[in-house]
């Protein structure tokens, strides 16, 4: 929160401390008075929305152009990652040191001359692709 509020205008809680109990980390921050957007949608009107999308348009803007801190792929921690789209025997995973090393991790150390028997050519030709890409 305190990279974001000070490097953009986007609006931002003040955070009171975090700690980690019980392997879940919490936030203990500055509360937010008013309606939720969930809650005040369903009664906007077509001009508010389009305000309120506008807005929201700047704030992702505003977050898109924030310079990465470096290469790594981490948590916000530093520390390994978790994402249950990600479907392998460890629920845990990284930190990678490059977006490089990150995707050979996810392609089981795949390189672009070890087809495995079980893909065919269209297949192969498209991580083929993918793979000059990332390297």
């Amino acid at each position: 929160m305190a990279f974001v509020k000070g490097r953009t205008k986007i609006p931002v809680p003040r955070v009171h401390c975090s700690f980690t109990h019980r392997k879940k980390t919490y936030i203990v921050m500055e509360r937010v008075r008013g309606k939720t957007l969930a809650d005040a949608l369903p009664k906007l009107s077509e001009a508010q929305l389009e305000c309120i999308f506008a807005e929201l348009r700047g704030i992702l803007e505003e977050l898109r152009a924030l310079p990465a801190p470096g290469t790594a792929i981490q948590s916000c921690l530093g520390g390994s990652l978790r994402d249950s789209r990600i479907p392998r025997p460890e629920p845990r995973f990284g930190p990678f040191p490059s977006t490089q090393a990150f995707h050979e991790w996810l392609r089981e150390g795949l390189g672009p001359d070890q087809k495995p028997q079980y893909v065919d050519d269209e297949e192969w030709a498209e991580i083929q692709r993918m793979i000059a890409m990332q390297s």
